[in-house]
């Protein structure tokens, strides 16, 4: 390891690994968040050099997921679309058919569904009507025990490092970046006071549109005191 560098352990069954290197995530997973994935005697060594300390959290969280995730079995999963209000899952025949599509790394695939013939887009996790022009976001969902337990009382907060003070975003940007979590958008535009931002959510930074300046952003659940 190199001087400066930062490492995160996650252990992990070499069966689970083998999968996984295989699988094309892990390569995804260090171009989306400019880390390096390495398997050592049980566990993966995730570093990061210049990346973001709060990339390579995200990244670290979103490793641990694959692993838990890759322990379930297929059939477990349910997908579900977005109606415009809320998540309503595939029939089973259909989820079947997107989650074959997803574990052998299809791009994308037409479904027929509800009489009507979608094309389900697994890189950006999306469908669409072929005749229409209309993307609604999809969503993969393990099984229920593998779930956070809901607890209503817990909220969501959204900081921002001003020179080293951390503080927080209003309630209405913090509306749009958790909607923009749930479509995936990763790009956000946002306004505070005069001046314009652009909050990259793969990075977790706002980029300042005049000046160019770049801010670190943090997202946390908490409990109320």
């Amino acid at each position: 390891m190199e001087s400066g560098e930062r490492v995160y352990n996650v252990y992990c069954s070499e069966e689970i690994a083998r999968l996984l290197q295989t699988s094309g995530q892990l390569q995804w997973l260090e171009s989306q968040y400019q880390v390096k994935v390495d398997y050592q005697e049980g566990r993966f060594l995730l570093t990061g050099r210049d990346t973001p300390v709060q990339a390579q959290q995200q990244a670290k969280h979103i490793l641990i997921s694959l692993i838990q995730q890759s322990s379930i079995p297929k059939s477990a999963f349910q997908w579900f679309w977005f109606n415009g209000k809320s998540y309503s899952p595939y029939d089973p025949d259909s989820n079947q058919k997107i989650e074959d599509a997803f574990q052998s790394q299809q791009p994308a695939l037409i479904l027929e569904t509800f009489g009507k013939l979608y094309n389900i887009n697994l890189i950006h996790f999306a469908q669409s009507p072929l005749t229409g022009k209309i993307w609604r976001p999809i969503i993969r969902q393990p099984p229920p025990m593998m779930r956070r337990p809901e607890n209503r009382r817990e909220f969501t907060s959204w900081t921002y490092d001003d020179k080293g003070k951390i503080k927080p975003f209003s309630r209405e940007i913090v509306m749009k970046l958790e909607e923009a979590l749930k479509t995936g958008t990763n790009n956000v535009d946002i306004r505070m006071g005069s001046s314009e931002f652009v909050i990259n959510l793969e990075r977790m930074e706002m980029h300042n549109k005049k000046t160019k300046r770049i801010q670190s952003v943090s997202r946390e659940t908490k409990r109320p005191s």
